[in-house]
């Protein structure tokens, strides 16, 4: 799911349609009163629009809760392909990320088991420039990936300092980006946003929720 008209037929020539990141922030009042406004008016006339909205409304607004096995603690990110939040793993003692993939509704069963397919081949992946998968199934009816937490920034968040720092970072997100596609997945979203940097100045590929394999 994603708020750009060529992924929702039913969006298409609706120049106007909001992205994903600007219902979000509508969702969680952060837009000015003549902004949120605008986009109420443009929902109230976008069906394509308001589903993309109630969809996310429905990850973005439950509050900490349990997940399986797992606690969750804190939003930290979200997208049109879901949420992430940080969460505790009871059974191993550790902080976990944990991304609710959201399916496509119109696609019912088979996306499920699309999103499910790539997050085990990913989980056979170990490699040093790869974000780790620990776990993936269903709880609640939920499709989600418990990965490692890295703690630093993006790439987009935090550029490389110098030219020889930059070569560096993009030549290890290419490493875990060919090791990725050994087994066959392709990310296909792959931007600055997407390449996190630990603490350990290691780069790691993230967000495969839109990858094919």
């Amino acid at each position: 799911m994603a708020a750009a008209s060529q992924a929702d037929p039913t969006r298409a020539g609706r120049s106007a349609c909001p992205s994903d990141d600007a219902l979000l922030r509508w969702i969680e009042g952060q837009l000015a009163a003549d902004a949120e406004h605008g986009l109420e008016q443009h929902i109230d006339l976008c069906p394509a629009c308001a589903e993309v909205a109630a969809s996310l409304g429905a990850l973005v607004t439950e509050g900490a809760r349990q997940l399986g096995r797992y606690r969750l603690d804190e939003r930290i990110g979200a997208g049109g392909m879901g949420v992430v939040w940080r969460a505790w793993d009871p059974a191993l003692e550790r902080e976990v990320a944990i991304k609710l993939l959201n399916p496509d509704p119109d696609a019912g069963e088979r996306e499920r088991e699309r999103l499910l397919r790539e997050a085990r081949a990913l989980a056979r992946l170990a490699h040093p420039n790869v974000v780790s998968v620990h776990d993936v199934g269903e709880a609640d009816g939920q499709v989600f990936v418990a990965t490692e937490l890295v703690a630093g920034p993006s790439l987009a968040a935090r550029p490389p300092g110098s030219w020889g720092e930059a070569v560096d970072a993009y030549l290890q997100a290419a490493r875990g980006l060919a090791a990725a596609h050994a087994l066959g997945v392709v990310h296909r979203d792959v931007k600055p946003a997407n390449l996190m940097i630990g603490d350990d100045r290691r780069v790691r590929v993230v967000d495969f929720g839109l990858a094919t394999i």
